[in-house]
């Protein structure tokens, strides 16, 4: 019997030991599989626990077929999370090491999923019982204010006709005492709005005497109405700009834009109706109202480089000069409201020009573009990073990566972004830009 106890206890001493032997082997695995998920640099295709421009070179390479990727490699390569390691991993990475943002893309996907767990928000549907609202269209009640036609009735003020019996006395102190006052303020200076061919045909010309001469209120104020302007299709929008013509003389034509600047009102009309635009000499502030007028929108489908071309470095622009429908300078949304596009083996030079355009109405034209001002240019490794404001419908944009150096051309791959995340297109400010010179192998 004690034999027995002695065997059981035995048994289960040598049971307990192989569960802790277990326990203990599967804490240390899961605890290696956690260390080397903590592992992931994002970035850090070359392993060395940093991100530089170093990594960014080396997905360039590969995404050449250059150079060959672990699996290791290409999951940290991957920082947009799309599945494949390009250029626009190594533009991102890029950026990343230059400072202009803190992480990547594929940081971000996964945590942000959840928020369509927010859906109940549809349960505010209810908001549609308030459609009540639409009770309050007894505005149109007040229709019998055409009640009030019995001013009409009035018109036995023509009773008074005997006035004119009175010619003799009210004709000469009248005429002379208004004509004079009146004549010499029209002949004076002329206003009239101009704008794009969507709005004004011709376009952005102005013409003595056309009809969309403005007229003067008796507040001070000089406004014209389109009777019933069309809705924009999608992508479109209507530009003006108000335009003085002291003496109606072309040759002294004055032009004023969007709160006394040069830039152009921009606007939109999502029904058709009748458009006002008011003008402010005292001021220079234009107003555009209507039932169905709303600003653009800042949610551009396509945004293109363009500037001029350079002898000695035929890759700028892909070589082509000032066109803002070419297709080979498209640029690539890597980041909500974040474009870019590279250029590469580009030889140094102290002037090159550049500014971004955005599609209107489907069309690539100059409606809606940028310019800007370039900062100083900061030292990185391996280059430049040069950033600067961007100024709509500013002036061209000038970089410098000439070196000191006479002896010898440094030639650059280019890394050009444009960043709309801040920009309002109500008052147009907020874009800015980015040119990273990285010395190419």
């Amino acid at each position: 019997m004690r034999q027995s106890k002695k065997l059981i206890s035995l048994l289960l001493a040598v049971l307990l030991a192989f569960s802790c032997i277990t326990c203990a082997a599967s804490v240390t695995a899961f605890a290696a599989d956690d260390d080397t998920q903590a592992e992931i640099i994002y970035g850090d295709v070359n392993g060395d626990g940093q991100v530089f421009v170093d990594d960014a070179t080396l997905v360039q390479k590969y995404a050449a077929d250059l150079v060959e990727f672990t699996d290791d490699q290409i999951i940290v390569g991957d920082v947009n999370g799309d599945g494949v390691v390009d250029v626009t991993d190594a533009t991102l990475i890029q950026m990343f090491a230059a400072g202009l943002i803190t992480e990547f893309p594929v940081e971000k996907t996964e945590p942000t999923e959840p928020a369509e767990t927010t859906e109940p928000a549809e349960v505010t549907e209810p908001a549609e019982t308030t459609e009540p609202a639409e009770v309050t269209e007894p505005a149109e009640v007040t229709e019998p204010a055409e009640t009030t036609e019995p001013a009409e009735t009035t018109e036995p003020a023509e009773v008074t006709e005997p006035a004119e019996t009175t010619e003799p006395a009210t004709e000469p102190a009248t005429e002379p005492a208004t004509e004079p006052a009146t004549e010499p303020a029209e002949q004076d200076v002329f206003f009239y709005v101009v704008g794009n061919s969507a709005l004004v045909d011709p376009g952005w010309t102005v013409t003595p005497g056309s009809e969309t001469q403005m007229s003067l209120n008796d507040d001070g104020l000089y406004e014209y109405t389109f009777v019933a302007l069309a809705a924009n299709e999608d992508g479109a929008m209507y530009q003006l700009k108000v335009v003085e013509l002291p003496e109606d003389d072309v040759a002294q034509a004055i032009w004023h834009g969007y709160n006394a600047t040069d830039l152009n009102v921009d606007f939109v009309v999502t029904e058709e109706c009748d458009v006002t635009v008011t003008y402010n000499p005292e001021t220079g502030e234009i107003l555009v109202t209507g039932d169905a007028v709303g600003t653009p929108s800042a949610d551009y489908e396509v945004i293109r480089t363009v500037g001029g071309t350079v002898k000695d470095s035929p890759n700028w622009l892909n070589g082509i000069s000032w066109n803002p429908a070419a297709d080979e300078n498209i640029m690539e949304e890597i980041a909500e409201g974040v474009y870019a596009i590279t250029y590469t083996n580009i030889v140094e030079y102290n002037n090159f020009e550049l500014k971004f355009t955005a599609d209107s109405q489907n069309n690539s034209d100059w409606s809606v573009n940028w310019g800007g001002t370039a900062g100083e240019r900061a030292e990185i490794e391996n280059g430049y990073l040069i950033e600067g404001t961007c100024n709509y419908n500013g002036d061209n944009i000038h970089l410098d990566c000439e070196d000191d150096n006479d002896d010898v051309d440094l030639v650059y791959n280019v890394i050009i972004t444009f960043d709309l995340r801040d920009f309002d297109p109500a008052t147009k400010q907020g874009a800015k830009f980015s040119a990273m010179f990285v010395l190419a192998d």
